[in-house]
């Protein structure tokens, strides 16, 4: 069970958040209520999947992206593939939706620049690559994916980064089973990127619904891009531990970054009585499309 103190940053929907007026009016209505923070032990229950949940969480739609991705394409029409798989399978989306890049930097991870502000998407040209983190929620159970896709054969740069996502990848598949902590997992993940000249964006390993993160932007100080700023970008540490059991799913999506260019790779896995079981392979590694 993951301690109250250990809990993680995002407590059922969006940080637990509620309206102070609405607070206001329960505490005035029930004056005599002594009210206890129990969101870590419900995160506890709730990170175990049933097999109904197990069922739910058995739905991506990276064949769409992948399928979509080609010269020529622009980022409107890959992500609407995307969505449009979504939600004719019987799923839905909710913010943020999707974080996207393409193009020859992959720097940046966010929702795309056209989604939040407009303006015109990129038009995908041979050496880019676009990639995504796509949000599919089924029955409100959440899976994610990380979808990297390059228009041409890869530079000699992507490649390496790729490997350093692969190593990363199948150390946290072998190492998955019962009674391993969550931190355990995290460290076995993060071992390649420490051995590696490259550095990290988003978590090499997180839970899925609700969220436990691994460690991000490990290692800055590695990449020559960075070399001008004054500060390096701050990093983040494990923000919960606890045992791990039959039934967490995890999002599987390391990511290693240098000179500008990133690769990030990986789908849900689920721990199950036979042992580690991926949901996902196409995203597992660099697709690469002409």
């Amino acid at each position: 069970m993951a301690r109250a103190e250990d809990r993680s940053a995002v407590v059922g929907d969006w940080s637990g958040v509620i309206p102070y007026g609405e607070w206001t009016r329960v505490l005035s209505l029930l004056p005599d209520v002594t009210w206890v923070d129990i969101s870590g032990e419900y995160e506890s229950l709730a990170l175990v999947k049933s097999p109904e949940e197990q069922v739910l969480l058995r739905q991506a739609a990276c064949a769409a992206f992948v399928g979509q991705a080609r010269e020529g394409a622009n980022e409107h029409e890959i992500a609407a593939a995307s969505f449009q798989a979504v939600i004719a399978g019987g799923g839905w989306t909710r913010r943020p939706f999707m974080l996207e890049r393409a193009g020859r930097s992959g720097f940046a991870w966010n929702i795309p620049e056209w989604f939040g502000m407009g303006g015109a998407p990129h038009v995908l040209r041979r050496g880019d690559t676009v990639a995504a983190e796509i949000f599919a929620f089924y029955g409100g159970m959440e899976s994610q994916q990380q979808i990297d896709v390059c228009v041409g054969e890869p530079d000699a740069l992507l490649r390496e980064l790729e490997e350093v996502c692969r190593e990363s990848y199948e150390a946290g598949l072998a190492a998955l089973r019962p009674g391993l902590r969550f931190s355990e997992l995290a460290a076995v993940m993060e071992e390649p990127l420490h051995r590696s000249r490259t550095w990290n964006t988003g978590p090499m390993v997180q839970t899925v619904s609700p969220l436990y993160n691994s460690a991000t932007r490990l290692h800055p100080e590695v990449d020559p891009a960075l070399s001008r700023l004054e500060r390096l970008p701050s990093g983040m540490g494990l923000d919960g531990d606890f045992e791990i059991t039959e039934g967490h799913a995890f999002a599987f999506e390391p990511n290693a970054l240098r000179d500008g260019k990133r690769v990030c790779i990986g789908g849900t896995v689920l721990l199950t009585a036979d042992g580690p079981e991926e949901l996902n392979t196409i995203p597992n590694r660099l697709n690469v499309v002409d």
